[in-house]
């Protein structure tokens, strides 16, 4: 219960101010910032962790008050797209903490080639494989997004457009990294289809689905 949550983070609040001078304090500041970590609240968590890792640094609660800072702070974004969307469309969502931009380049891929691949209902490219189209061919477009600043140090929403003119399947990998090669660069990947054709799926009295197909342009 949040209620009792908070009761807990003040009476470690009140503990902590009474003991600063003391080595194992750090454990009660780690705990309070995991306590505020797991409300939502990181930026609480944030300065109390800094606060448990500058009394103390080597102590076993500075250590990990110092982990517990490097983990908010770490960056991190995830890709989303529609599986189909028109020519030049708000089709990808990106999902980020604590990342500034993040690179675009999309691979025209053959469709029944791509769907041969696949040895289930996943079509998405493995991170190898996003690797390898990097590395050996040269994509249809590219393109880059600044992010904005994500200062509370939780996860945002920013929505992009790709800007690929011709139909067709492109798989696109992106990288938080422009060179896409950095041995620390996160690498995400989605497959998309660029298309005129818009699926309508709708429910039938039996239970089932009706799914027309039509022209979108």
């Amino acid at each position: 219960v949040e209620e009792d949550r908070t009761i807990i983070r003040e009476a470690r609040a009140a503990v902590i101010s009474n003991s600063k001078t003391v080595p194992h304090i750090t454990m009660g500041h780690s705990l309070l910032a995991r306590l505020q970590q797991d409300s939502g609240d990181f930026v609480a968590a944030r300065k109390e962790a800094l606060a448990g890792r500058n009394a103390f640094p080597t102590s076993i609660g500075g250590q990990r008050c110092n982990h517990l800072v490097a983990s908010i702070e770490s960056s991190d974004f995830t890709l989303q797209s529609m599986s189909s969307d028109g020519v030049q469309k708000r089709s990808m969502q990106i999902s980020h903490r604590n990342v500034k931009a993040v690179h675009f380049r999309a691979y025209a891929v053959p469709v029944y080639e791509w769907l041969g691949r696949a040895r289930d209902y996943n079509l998405l490219p493995s991170s190898d494989e996003a690797i390898r189209l990097v590395r050996s061919q040269k994509p249809a477009s590219s393109w880059s997004i600044e992010l904005p600043e994500t200062t509370d140090f939780n996860s945002h929403l920013t929505y992009t457009t790709p800007p690929m003119s011709e139909m067709g399947l492109y798989v696109v990998v992106a990288s938080d990294r422009s060179n896409f090669d950095d041995s620390e660069a996160q690498i995400r990947a989605i497959v998309i289809q660029i298309s005129d054709l818009v699926l309508l799926s709708a429910p039938t009295e039996l239970g089932g689905s009706e799914v027309s197909v039509k022209n979108g342009m």
